[in-house]
């Protein structure tokens, strides 16, 4: 699960790569800086120390992370001394709130990237403020962007799960001049095909003439066993 700070981390990270100049937004020096690397690591660590100083000013000032990360949300004015003045914004029922945190919580544990508006209107949600309808369409819409999410992701893993199992007993050269090693792994249903018909390609061969497995150059047979999942299970040469 995704903590408080870590969320906090990448929303400075964004906020950094907004305000810093073009010569230290980057991971390294551009090519015409005038000083070395070192020097330029330490002028950005300079300049990074400054922002987080001004990161938490504004945060005390009443700014949101996601605010400071993406720009001001929608409605929002600023009072003389650099604070939000928030016209629209009416406090919100409680359990909007914890909805709010929730699917706030739920997209960062999925690593999904929330558009920046919607990150805004959720944070200040979460916060117990905002405008009641615009709010209620964002928790509509991440909600639809979270379940769309599992769903794919489910959708993945169902897919996985149903690949055949193919555990390899031995080192050996198999279809098409493909090597092998000993292991276990999922496959292709393609390469699970092409395996079980070489199997019974060099079963038949070993079987002319009574030569025997060793004879044609396999001394450890069989050299896998195949596991087709759920249904199916083959257990191969």
């Amino acid at each position: 699960m995704t903590t408080e700070t870590e969320q906090r981390d990448e929303l400075f990270e964004r906020y950094s790569q907004r305000h810093l100049p073009l010569y230290l937004a980057g991971s390294s020096p551009p090519p015409d800086y005038p000083a070395t690397a070192k020097e330029w690591a330490t002028d950005r660590a300079v300049v990074v120390s400054e922002l987080r100083r001004k990161w938490a000013a504004k945060l005390a000032q009443g700014w949101t992370p996601a605010e400071l990360a993406n720009g001001p949300s929608y409605g929002t004015e600023v009072h003389a001394d650099g604070s939000p003045m928030r016209k629209m914004e009416r406090e919100l029922p409680a359990e909007v709130s914890r909805e709010a945190r929730r699917l706030l919580q739920a997209a960062a544990d999925r690593s999904i990237r929330l558009d920046a508006v919607d990150e805004v209107k959720l944070e200040r949600a979460a916060a117990g403020l905002g405008h009641a309808q615009s709010v209620e369409d964002t928790l509509q819409g991440v909600a639809a962007q979270i379940r769309t999410h599992d769903y794919k992701a489910q959708a993945t893993k169902i897919e996985s799960d149903s690949r055949p199992l193919v555990t390899f007993f031995c080192s050996f050269r198999g279809p098409r001049g493909s090597q092998f090693a000993p292991g276990t792994m999922q496959v292709d249903p393609e390469l699970a095909l092409e395996l079980r018909e070489w199997a019974r390609k060099v079963e038949v061969q070993a079987a002319q003439g009574e030569r025997g497995f060793a004879a044609i150059g396999y001394p450890q047979w069989p050299t896998f066993e195949l596991e087709t999942r759920p249904a199916d299970q083959w257990q191969g040469a």
